[in-house]
């Protein structure tokens, strides 16, 4: 567990330098990352759903200062369909 807690710790404080890293990669030699473009909304999501847990409700038991945004947010965009739902849900035609 020790081991896990390091590397996370690693990667932790030299995230920024591995996105630049593997920008230029895929800048640069865009082939190497291609075949693993179908899993990407999945590692989005994963990604949002680890950031999600660590955030932390403000509000104290009072949603109402967040219903604006999350109402807003749906309005703005309610002409694509997914903008609502979890992951971008997409509708078949």
């Amino acid at each position: 567990m020790q081991g896990l807690r390091q590397l996370s710790t690693f990667i932790g404080q030299t995230f920024a330098l591995w996105a630049i890293v593997f920008a230029i990669a895929g800048f640069t030699a865009p082939q190497v990352f291609t075949p693993f473009k179908p899993a990407i909304p999945y590692a989005l999501g994963i990604i949002m759903f680890g950031m999600g847990l660590t955030l932390r409700a403000r509000f104290r038991g009072n949603p109402a200062p967040s219903l604006p945004g999350t109402l807003g947010r749906c309005r703005a965009v309610s002409h694509h369909a997914a903008a609502c739902r979890p992951f971008g849900t997409r509708l078949q035609p």
